[in-house]
């Protein structure tokens, strides 16, 4: 077992000065943080644990501690950190906790495509730096994280309870962890260019990067803003407090002696709820602590927490888990009734239709499995209350961003499974927003009479196929008619097989035939029709169109090649020309002037699967700042998959969607997530896999047959909403994808 190491910083006393142009008033929750955290590490067996507080006991200049070694100053963090570096064996763990207040070192508007991120351009204040003392920015940081990972292999986890910006609304309560009286400090002392020169040779003695991204474009990059490796780090986890224009405070929760850092209580909330079971996800911990601000504090302006790295793996352990989309439940009751009302966070725009069942699990059941691990289709999380049944909702009106849902059999959910506030929806049966029409297409009722086989294969399809409710079946039609449907279920005599078509006739590209002789020929037809319809339905917007309140003209979506110059899409339908192993740069630019937008990017691929590219595993969205040069970038290699019949093209089209959102709270775009069609048929389920598993693998196979690379990173009408919700929109371009020449 790896041997855990943590460093704890709590800064609530800050020494007199007027060195800095800006001034830090004291806290008084981050070293109650720092005590709270360090109980419970010492709780699951961490036992070294290296402390940097100061504490305000309202000594007018010196803080409550005496030994100035413990002070949380730049020198003392370097040093605890080189002792831990030079203690540590490959594959320990060690984790840094830091409480106080933080700062931005540049103007937002001064950053460049590199740097829109929550570190880069960011920096601790620590206890000091008003009397002279250095800032810790997140590039120092930075570089002694990467120095841990890639020189003593060891994985690191850093969480930062602090904000760069005072501005906006102040909640009730809660004090700000951030100079109040100015938004950056853009004026370097001595102490911090020495900082920042011990850094950069420490840095340079680093391996070497196996990419060129962070090349500067010539006369483009500001040479005092440098990146920080912590934005997308490899072997590292990173768990900020809120987004770099947002507030993050600290307050005085119930039953609690005095204030804690907002973050750091809604952690520790959550591995309360996890008190004998596997710790959670890093993922996890932020979605709890985002939905906690919105529904247990009502806060107007809530934080955002942002992840960087290796969201999925378990908190300061070495498990990585697939993390399954869940939805948050709220819970109210109804005006002049004794009656509770259901809500899930999720809605039309995500692809919700009334009809969608979700099981509802309990806030602390852990929704997630070790990587390599599948899901069994209808199978439920891991538990301590494993054998308990979880209840199930339907939903019943839904609108944008969520839906009321109501109970399946309420009078049976046990009193351990109550749904509660904060209970989490996973998806199990998602609903259609139309009817599909299907038909079936046999070689004639005289081929029907002399092979048993086929005749039973074709009353087993109308039958399975009439049983969709979504589905309305087409009467069956000889060879050569044109069936007026969305898909065609066509019986090959000379393959004995079972082919999908369009309602032309024409094969689907990259669909597998499917045996007649294979037992579950039936089921694998109807999973891959209901599979196709969800894809089709949401790539048509099927589920409710945009409003027209958020106008896309203030918004840049474009493809760039690989040294960042802007592609040139066809001028009639905004499609790129690429070629197969090409690298692409997907880039997004908010072109506006005072609005920030949630941003969140997926890609309709070519084998029917759906996968969000940006913002990486464990972060729903990314905010996009009014800034064309501050752009949000994801970089893709473009292949062509495998061939599923003969019949398939030796191109692909992909669609590359973004959807945009303003407003203050973000949701989560996940529920789109669908796998891919595998290009087998022995590889395809016998059942509709309704979660849709992030990173799950439906196949297993090599590298060389992957499908898709991931990035380097009469009809029902949809549900008519009236009531005012935030504006969203979004951007999208095809790319065609070419042999090499």
């Amino acid at each position: 077992m790896p041997n855990r190491w943590a460093l704890l910083i709590g800064v609530d006393f800050y020494f007199p000065g007027n060195a800095r142009e800006v001034q830090f008033n004291h806290l008084s929750g981050c070293v109650r943080d720092v005590d709270r955290i360090e109980q419970y590490l010492r709780g699951i067996g961490v036992h070294n644990i290296e402390r940097l507080t100061s504490s305000n006991v309202g000594k007018a200049n010196e803080p409550g501690e005496t030994d100035g070694g413990t002070y949380p100053t730049y020198h003392n963090i370097e040093e605890k950190l080189d002792g831990i570096r030079g203690t540590v064996e490959e594959g320990d763990l060690v984790y840094i906790h830091y409480s106080g207040h933080g700062i931005l070192r540049h103007e937002l508007k001064d950053l460049d495509d590199e740097d829109g991120d929550a570190i880069t351009g960011t920096a601790l204040a620590l206890a000091d730096v008003m009397a002279g003392g250095a800032y810790l920015t997140g590039y120092q940081l930075g570089v002694w994280a990467r120095r841990l990972v890639e020189v003593n292999k060891v994985r690191v986890s850093i969480t930062l309870d602090c904000c760069y910006s005072g501005r906006g609304h102040r909640g009730p309560g809660i004090v700000l962890r951030t100079s109040e009286d100015s938004e950056f400090d853009g004026v370097p002392l001595e102490s911090d260019k020495a900082a920042d020169a011990a850094a950069v040779a420490v840095e340079a003695e680093l391996p070497e990067p196996d990419t060129d991204d962070d090349e500067p474009a010539p006369g483009q990059r500001n040479a005092t803003v440098k990146r920080s490796w912590l934005s997308s780090p490899e072997g590292c986890t990173v768990l900020t407090a809120c987004q770099v224009n947002e507030k993050a405070g600290e307050y005085r929760f119930e039953g609690q002696q005095g204030r804690n850092g907002i973050l750091t209580h809604w952690m520790l909330d959550l591995f309360d709820r996890h008190a004998g079971a596997c710790r959670p996800t890093y993922a996890r911990l932020a979605q709890h602590a985002k939905s906690s601000m919105r529904t247990a504090m009502s806060l107007d302006r809530p934080q955002t927490p942002v992840l960087h790295g290796d969201s999925f793996y378990e908190f300061f352990g070495t498990s990585r888990l697939i993390q399954r989309p869940a939805c948050i439940v709220r819970v109210s009751k109804q005006p002049g009734s004794l009656d509770t009302q259901l809500t899930v966070d999720v809605g039309t725009a995500q692809g919700v239709a009334k009809g969608a069942v979700y099981t509802v699990y309990p806030p602390s059941w852990d929704l997630s499995l070790p990587e390599g691990q599948q899901q069994a289709p209808g199978s439920r999380p891991h538990s301590r209350n494993d054998g308990v049944a979880a209840p199930k909702v339907r939903v019943d009106k839904p609108s944008v961003f969520t839906s009321s849902a109501i109970p399946i059999e309420a009078e049976n959910i046990q009193q351990d499974m109550a749904i509660v506030m904060g209970s989490l929806a996973v998806l199990d049966t998602w609903s259609l927003s139309k009817t599909w029409r299907v038909g079936v297409e046999s070689t004639g009722e005289e081929h029907l009479a002399q092979d048993q086989r086929f005749r039973a294969t074709v009353e087993d399809l109308v039958k399975e196929i009439t049983a969709i409710p979504e589905f309305s079946l087409h009467s069956r039609i000889s060879t050569g008619g044109s069936p007026a449907c969305e898909f065609l279920v066509s019986l090959n005599r000379n393959t004995r097989s079972i082919e999908i078509c369009d309602g032309r006739g024409a094969r689907l590209h990259r669909v597998p035939a499917v045996p007649i002789d294979d037992e579950g020929a039936v089921a694998k037809v109807a999973y891959m029709l209901k599979h196709l319809s969800r894809y089709k339905a949401l790539a048509n917007l099927d589920y409710g169109r945009p409003p027209d309140s958020l106008a896309t003209d203030s918004y840049r979506f474009e493809l760039l090649d690989r040294h960042g110059q802007a592609l040139q899409p066809a001028t009639t339908d905004k499609t790129y020309h690429v070629e197969n192993g090409q690298a692409v740069t997907v880039r997004f630019a908010n072109q506006s002037t005072t609005e920030n937008v949630q941003v969140a990017m997926f890609m309709f691929n070519a084998t029917w699967g759906i996968e969000r590219i940006y913002p990486e595993d464990g972060q729903p969205t990314a905010q996009a700042v009014p800034s064309d040069t501050q752009a949000l970038l994801c970089g893709l290699d473009m292949y062509i998959p495998p061939p599923a019949h003969t019949d398939d093209p030796p191109d692909i089209y992909d669609l590359i969607r973004a959807y945009i959102y303003v407003g203050d709270h973000p949701p989560s775009w996940d529920e789109l997530l669908l796998p891919d069609v595998p290009p087998d048929a022995d590889l395809l389920p016998v059942d509709l896999p309704v979660e849709p598993v992030l990173e799950e693998d439906l196949g297993g196979g090599s590298d060389d047959d992957t499908r898709n690379k991931k990035p380097k990173r009469p009809s029902r009408k949809p549900h008519k909403v009236t009531a005012a919700i935030d504006p969203w929109n979004m951007l999208e371009f095809r790319v065609h994808t070419r042999p090499s020449k």
